[in-house]
């Protein structure tokens, strides 16, 4: 029988954060439900950080296939 590890349990070289998992999660489950195992592949959706009270910093996947990222600054409580 096979044994699964997927989000921080597993040793897969990504960073153990919820994007990953929730990726690896629907990996998971959908080997499970078609009865087949593929190779699990991360599409890195962006970053964000929260600078404090209405600030934060994004980084964004561009939508093209290639790995290119814009920044986006974004300071909605600044004057």
């Amino acid at each position: 029988e096979a044994v699964s590890a997927i989000g921080d349990a597993a040793l897969s070289g990504f960073p153990p954060t919820a994007q990953v998992a929730a990726q690896q999660g629907k990996h998971v489950g959908r080997a499970i439900r078609d009865g087949r195992d593929s190779e699990f592949v991360y599409r890195h959706a962006g970053s964000l950080c929260c600078l404090g009270s209405d600030n934060g910093i994004a980084q964004l996947a561009s939508s093209s296939s290639s790995s290119s990222y814009f920044n986006v600054w974004d300071f909605v409580g600044a004057p």
